[in-house]
């Protein structure tokens, strides 16, 4: 087999995912529906290890994404955070 790939997001590096963001949307809904999968996602130790169990998470409910859909969600969610709670 040639080439690197990423087992996480089932596709080459750096390679993104047709439908990524909308998919990632769509998983977001699940986690707020799914208990077992809140539980997976709760206190991870860094931002890395959430992308990861994102990725595999998405990947295995029929939702694959890509590691710039997740971090583009995680700098917004960061954003609205501080522009709602630090002012």
């Amino acid at each position: 087999m040639t080439g690197t790939s990423d087992s996480s997001a089932g596709g080459p590096l750096g390679a993104s995912v047709p439908d990524a963001a909308a998919n990632l949307a769509r998983f977001r809904e699940l986690v707020r529906e799914r208990v077992d999968l809140q539980e997976k996602l709760r206190d991870l130790p860094d931002d890395e290890a959430l992308i990861g169990e994102t990725l595999r998470l998405g990947k295995l409910n029929d939702l694959p994404t890509d590691r710039g859909a997740v971090e583009t969600a995680l700098r917004e969610e960061r954003r609205w955070w501080l522009e709602r709670w630090i002012r």
